[in-house]
This record gives C-alpha cells, structure tokens and sequence, in this order.
C-alpha cells in the first residue's frame, strides 16, 4: 500500500502537479437524472505512475466510463480485494472506477455516466480508500504498464 508519506514524497518529487480534472454537468439535484463527468489525467508520473483518487461503492449504481483520447488503466478492486483491470483507450468502455494514464502524450479522458444523482446521494465511498489506501499501483516497465498489487 501507498502510504501517506510515500503519496507525499511522489508529488513533491514531482512539482505538485495537477494530476487530473474533473468537470461535472450542471445536473439539477433531484432524482431520475443522468449524471456525468469527463476526467482528463494529465500527468502520468514517473515510473509509478499518477492515478485518480479511487473510491468504493456503498451501493452498486448503474454506471460506466467511455474512453474519449489517449491510454491508461482502469482499475476496479471489490472490497473483498479482486482486482479487475482493463485497458483504456479511445471508445472503449469499462465500469471500472479508478483510472491512471500510460500513453506518453494524449491526456487520458474519460467521460463517466450513472443514472441517479450518485455524486448527490451517499453512495461513493473515499473515506476508506484515504483510510486503507487502494493497495494497486500502476508501474511503467520496459515491457509496457504493469500492476502491482499489496502493501
């Protein structure tokens, strides 16, 4: 796991920079909305690479990110601790929900939808990822992205 003062140590090597954005749609806060957000991860790190901040789902809403430009990984890790993992790329989809950037210049984008109000609701949990840490790790290696899972 990526502890505290190891995340620390990573940005300030870095330069603290904007690891990615996001932008939400102006959706009113009631219900039966479709909700969105396009994520751009602009940095990928050095050879651990920057990720988005990762979350679990107190409840399983309908959801799912649509690759727009450039490359990366999305990672799903069930609280039980399966990992899944799967490539990103332009259109393709996944319902994974952390994301971390691999290709060397395109910014990956990503636009996530769910329907609901599921940024309005309590149902994301960050807390236990900031608890816990998320134990994946996204490494670059001679041989391409590679995933390192553990403490």
């Amino acid at each position: 796991m990526l502890t505290r003062a190891a995340a620390r140590q990573l940005i300030t090597d870095a330069g603290d920079p904007v690891v990615y954005r996001a932008f939400d749609a102006p959706v009113p806060e009631e219900r039966d909305h479709l909700v969105y957000r396009t994520t751009i991860s602009r940095r990928a790190g050095g050879a651990r690479r920057f990720m988005t901040k990762g979350h679990h789902h107190k409840r399983t809403p309908p959801s799912f990110y649509l690759g727009m430009a450039g490359t990366g990984l999305m990672l799903l890790r069930e609280r039980a601790g399966d990992l899944r993992v799967e490539k990103l790329t332009r259109t393709s989809a996944s319902t994974c929900r952390r994301a971390g950037r691999t290709g060397p210049s395109t910014p990956a984008t990503t636009i996530w939808s769910s329907g609901g109000l599921s940024w309005v609701t309590p149902g994301n949990d960050y807390a236990s990822i900031e608890r816990d840490g998320f134990t994946a790790r996204v490494f670059a290696t001679s041989d391409g992205p590679e995933v390192v899972t553990g403490g």
